[in-house]
């Protein structure tokens, strides 16, 4: 995503323009962030988004205040009236959650005119100062430790970064991530959204914490920085920008009530325009002046009435479209009754299109049958979280709660609907212990945890059907994303993540069925009984014809010295109580031959064994494993030998002769 503008090329935008910002000297190890240390910094993660989203409120409801500054030709109207609502006690050394607002960028060329336009008094030598003058400005003063110049370049890091991320569509745009800063990587919650004083531009709404409170790791280099950590953040983003449509839609039909409403009054006007003209015209019928004046409001009247029913039509067409696109969304989810800890026993379950048996029942009564699912206990978590953490709640907010159970720790993502008095929340939960791959163990009681400390469903309970969109991960009888390989493979997701999961105790676990024939079939009449694909596997290629994968195959056996050959297989694989997996070997089908004349490809049937490891450079690639039986396509068996009753079928090579034995003897 990107800005919506198009440049010249010289003027790079930003959705085709690579990174200007590069890291040199980069370990090859990466760093790990434990449960534990993730856990924690969340807890002050959620103190810097209450912050965004207060500061995000301030800039709207001092819209007034601020434009009469900008009038007066204030060079940072934004920082004049915000800087004035804090605290005359503020101490800046120890606000270490502060909060910023950031000029962002369409095209490379506007980069460095952005500013910092508010710090929280954090960095008022550079509030409202452009970012060329930043980098370039000389002398030995310093902030945080740092020269003007290098503050500079970390300020231009996050400005590129954040503008590339600029969305296509819509007003607003929430990025949780990392970025580096003066005390190295810090955690950052962003909200993106238009300049309300230039709407063609766009500022960045941001707080974060500091990692070096958290983790002992190194926390100077993104790069090599815990991969678990930045899954989190890609996830956390995605899921609280998942019902951005939904925003849009709404901000539509907003924008069009209002048009009816704008003209809808201006058809009264003009209606009521027009019959006073009449009166006037009736009064004087031979007044050309009352004549003109009657004929000219008849038309303006007729006019506005014709716009105000279009914009009716789409008044309703709008809500319509809203009133679909929610229905949708609530058909998905569950949408909860929301209020204090101490309401929580009178609080109800307003609609589930998950589990439709709990629509308007208590929350204390909203339980799965058959499972240890506490929901009532989760809700009531998530609820003290954002009872405590959040001053505030608006309308399709996004927050983030989080929370310990028996198992493990799990975070929850929260929209808020809020219509007049009335609020109700929509959550969407993560366990933590898949995504930092740490089995669960003993956990103590948190503050916000519940009298009766939630629990989720356990392994002797039955298992339901997990889907999460924001890993492409769908499980049946687990929720297993995460597959710890002995062996790193370069084919699989980062992190090893799952995308389908199936898993049962009982036979049979998988079990795909095709009906081939029937009574209306109609062509020969033992067509159907033959074998037909009950399942298929299927390997795609995006750069190969088939031609080419053979000849590719060929030279690749040249050059390693064994023979390889093209096509898909069905891996097997064995995982210990460590939860420690292997893979053993696979079966499948390769390409054996073409027919030069009519392109036709033939299939030959191979088996492998355990996998090969290979060194590159100093990694270990794990790469198919040697061929221990093959059958060409003309039915060829090709084996190393063969237990015929007691004694072992095989050839032996005496020279340059082949001499086939049956154990020490031979045959031939």
């Amino acid at each position: 995503m990107g800005a919506k503008n198009s440049v010249p090329q010289n003027n790079m935008n930003f959705r085709q323009g690579p990174s200007t910002v590069n890291q040199t000297n980069i370990p090859s190890t990466q760093q790990k962030v434990s449960l534990e240390e993730a856990y924690e910094s969340l807890e002050d993660y959620k103190e810097a988004m209450n912050n965004v989203y207060c500061l995000n409120k301030l800039l709207t409801d001092y819209y007034d205040d601020i434009e009469e500054k900008r009038l007066q030709n204030d060079l940072n109207p934004i920082n004049t009236i915000l800087s004035t609502t804090l605290h005359d006690g503020y101490d800046r050394a120890q606000a270490t959650n502060y909060c910023e607002i950031i000029e962002l960028a369409r095209n490379m060329n506007e980069v460095n005119g952005c500013r910092l336009l508010f710090s929280c008094k954090q960095y008022e030598e550079i509030d409202g100062v452009h970012l060329l003058h930043v980098k370039s400005k000389e002398g030995s003063e310093k902030i945080d430790d740092l020269t003007y110049s290098q503050l500079g370049k970390l300020l231009e890091m996050r400005i590129i970064d954040m503008s590339k991320r600029i969305p296509a569509y819509g007003n607003m745009y929430i990025y949780a991530g990392l970025g580096m800063w003066t005390s190295g990587i810090r955690c950052y919650f962003n909200i993106l959204r238009r300049n309300p004083f230039d709407p063609e531009k766009w500022l960045m709404i941001s707080s974060g914490v500091n990692m070096k409170n958290y983790t002992s790791q190194n926390i100077i280099n993104l790069n090599t920085f815990s991969p678990e950590y930045k899954i989190l953040m890609e996830n956390i983003t995605q899921v609280m920008n998942s019902n951005a449509y939904l925003a849009m839609i709404e901000d539509s039909a907003e924008e069009s009530a209002k048009t009816a409403e704008e003209a809808i009054k201006d058809s009264e006007e003009k209606t009521a325009l027009y019959n006073v003209h009449k009166k006037l015209y009736e009064s004087a019928p031979t007044d050309p002046y009352a004549k003109v004046k009657f004929q000219d409001a008849t038309m303006a009247a007729q006019s506005a009435s014709r716009i105000a029913n279009t914009a009716i039509t789409n008044a309703k067409a709008s809500q319509m479209a809203l009133t679909e696109a929610e229905a949708h969304i609530a058909a998905k989810t569950t949408t909860w009754e929301y209020g204090t800890s101490e309401k929580h026993n009178q609080l109800r379950c307003i609609y589930s299109g998950v589990h439709p048996h709990w629509n308007g029942m208590l929350i204390t009564d909203c339980v799965l049958r058959e499972s240890n699912l506490d929901m009532p206990g989760i809700t009531l978590s998530v609820m003290k979280d954002i009872e405590k953490n959040y001053m505030e709640l608006f309308n399709n907010q996004m927050v983030l709660c989080s929370y310990k159970t028996s198992i493990g720790y799990y975070i929850s993502i929260v929209k808020i609907i809020k219509r007049g008095e009335d609020v109700h929340i929509q959550m969407k939960e993560a366990c933590l212990n898949n995504i930092f791959n740490e089995r669960p163990r003993n956990i103590p009681k948190s503050d916000n945890s519940v009298h009766n400390e939630p629990r989720m469903v356990n392994n002797n309970v039955k298992s339901y059907v997990f889907i999460d969109p924001s890993t492409n991960f769908i499980g049946i009888g687990t929720n297993e994303q995460i597959i710890k390989y002995e062996d790193q493979y370069i084919t699989t997701k980062n992190n090893n993540l799952q995308h389908v999961a199936i898993k049962s105790k009982y036979y049979p676990n998988l079990v795909n069925t095709r009906i081939a024939e029937s009574n209306d079939s109609k062509p020969h009449k033992n067509y159907y009984f033959d074998q037909f694909s009950s399942s298929t596997m299927r390997r795609e290629s995006n750069l190969y014809g088939f031609n080419e994968m053979l000849h590719k195959s060929e030279e690749a056996s040249m050059e390693l010295g064994e023979v390889q050959r093209y096509g898909s297989d069905i891996s097997f694989e064995i995982t210990d109580k460590t939860k420690t997996t292997c893979e053993i070997g696979s079966v499948g089908m390769v390409i054996d031959k073409i027919d030069q004349e009519d392109g036709c490809v033939y299939g030959g049937f191979s088996v492998k064994t355990v996998p090969n490891i290979e060194k590159h450079g100093d990694r270990d690639i794990t790469k198919p494993g040697n061929t221990i039986m093959y059958v060409s396509s003309e039915g060829l068996l090709h084996i190393q030998g063969i237990m015929l009753g007691s004694k072992l079928l095989t050839v032996k090579h005496e020279g340059d002769k082949e001499m086939l034995y049956w154990g020490d003897k031979k045959i031939k």
